[in-house]
């Protein structure tokens, strides 16, 4: 039953967001699904923060397919619901246990010396078992991802500052804990679509996204007020821009790049690239064989150039090319194995 609620929830999410992090993706969707299916919190015969203060009572905490089943649930119900949705699809998640209260952790997969390119302020993220995780505020269900992140931020900072936040993973506690075998049921998991998640919280996604890159470009925004022609800081905030889908951002750097050497190829070949996405191809193909010029022996304008012959029509030429550049450095058929396999290019 979870599975099929958490798959059907993310199916549609699947790459369909490249510059934000895949876990903050499936984790947004899945949250902000439960609030299109009308999920609400709504305290247990014995709440937690009772059984959380009194050792003498026996918790009751409904497993995950009885909280889909109802729409409701206390903290310890939805975080074990939200958990184990977490876990049918591959991403890590901790439950967080505080005097009176339990919320979810969940790992974003972002190595911890790679914090940085998780993009968002370290207020909102906690590093764990060397990955970057994100804390989340179950009882808010109902409101947007983003709010019930950043409740779950603040509620972090405010009991690890006192030294009452237990971090719990799932994966280890099953090592003691062993997941049990419900018997077969009738009842189908409930369903929420792309299109109803993103009528309820319209534009979550892009200001996200926004936020991210507000984060992201900031050290290079300020580096570049101090050396406005750092090469090496134009060309890394231009790629972050096109990276993000903000091409004309990106193409004002790399034209700063070209103001300070007209022959920079790392300007010219990214120049290149956000013409073949924008598909103007001719203009493409000057900027490659200009960027080529300036690094003949570059491999990768070398592929891009074959992806654009080959996309214009031209395999042969495509194949020619992308030969030359295997021979140049055999690590390209294994760094683009479609490419090689289209034009059948082989070791």
């Amino acid at each position: 039953v979870v599975s099929d609620f958490a798959r059907s929830v993310i199916q549609p999410y699947v790459d369909a967001y490249p510059n934000l992090p895949q876990s903050i993706i499936y984790a947004r969707a899945l949250y902000d699904a439960l609030g299109v299916l009308g999920f609400s919190y709504i305290l247990d015969p014995t709440p937690f923060l009772e059984f959380s203060e009194n050792s003498a009572i026996v918790d009751y905490t409904s497993y995950p397919r009885e909280t889909l089943q109802r729409k409701s649930g206390d903290c310890d119900g939805l975080s074990t619901l939200f958990a184990a949705s977490l876990q049918n699809i591959g991403i890590g998640a901790a439950l967080i246990d505080v005097p009176g209260h339990v919320f979810i952790l969940f790992n974003t997969g972002v190595a911890e010396q790679d914090k940085a390119a998780a993009g968002f302020p370290d207020e909102l993220l906690v590093v764990h078992q060397g990955t970057v995780w994100i804390p989340l505020e179950m009882t808010m269900v109902g409101s947007s991802f983003t709010r019930a992140w950043q409740k779950g931020a603040e509620e972090y900072r405010e009991w690890s500052a006192k030294g009452k936040a237990d971090i719990i993973d799932v994966a280890k506690a099953w090592e003691t804990f062993k997941p049990v075998t419900l018997p077969p049921t009738d009842f189908k998991a409930p369903k929420a679509t792309r299109e109803e998640i993103e009528a309820k919280f319209k534009g979550e996604i892009e200001t996200l996204a926004r936020q991210r890159l507000a984060t992201l470009s900031a050290d290079y925004i300020e580096r570049l007020k101090k050396s406005p022609q750092d090469a090496a800081v134009l060309g890394q905030l231009g790629i972050l821009y096109g990276e993000n889908g903000l091409y004309a951002e990106a193409l004002e750097q790399f034209q700063k790049l070209l103001a300070i050497d007209k022959n920079d190829a790392l300007a010219l070949n990214n120049i290149g690239n956000i013409n073949f996405l924008q598909d103007r191809m001719d203009d493409a193909g000057v900027a490659y064989q200009a960027a080529q010029k300036a690094a003949p022996g570059d491999t990768g304008i070398m592929v891009n150039r074959a992806r654009l012959l080959l996309r214009t029509g031209k395999k042969a030429d495509a194949k020619k090319l992308l030969q030359d550049a295997a021979a140049a450095d055999p690590r390209v058929l294994r760094q683009y194995p479609d490419l090689a396999a289209n034009l059948g290019v082989v070791k």
